[in-house]
């Protein structure tokens, strides 16, 4: 399995509109669904032991955190990409940098115009 299929995010990202159906649930089990969530974000692990309505709330956020999952990783992938010039990019990249520097340098010696 590659390392981004088994990227996690780092944080737990629960909308406000969640909050809706979590705020139903007293403090408890409003606990032990986050705690779910969390662990589920984490290190992918299904919840057990939750009561049913635990159960459903959970699953009604399910798809919210696998599309968090999922974006995590492809954040990963393009930074993975962007990070990945060629040589030649690097060396021309560092060329102009080093002409524009001298331009510059010349031009605060020896002004253009008068």
């Amino acid at each position: 399995m590659d390392d981004i299929e088994m990227a996690r995010p780092k944080g737990l990202l629960i909308l406000f509109t969640s909050f809706k159906l979590l705020d139903i649930l007293d403090d408890a089990a409003f606990r032990h669904v986050v705690n779910a969530m969390r662990d589920y974000v984490e290190t992918g692990s299904e919840p057990e032991g939750l009561e049913p309505i635990e159960q459903v709330a959970f699953e009604s956020q399910r798809e919210a955190l696998d599309g968090n999952i999922e974006t995590y990783r492809r954040a990963i992938t393009a930074h993975r990409e962007a990070g990945q010039r060629k040589p030649t990019e690097t060396k021309r990249f560092l060329t102009i940098t080093k002409r524009n520097q001298l331009v510059f340098l010349r031009n605060q010696t020896k002004p253009i115009a008068p």
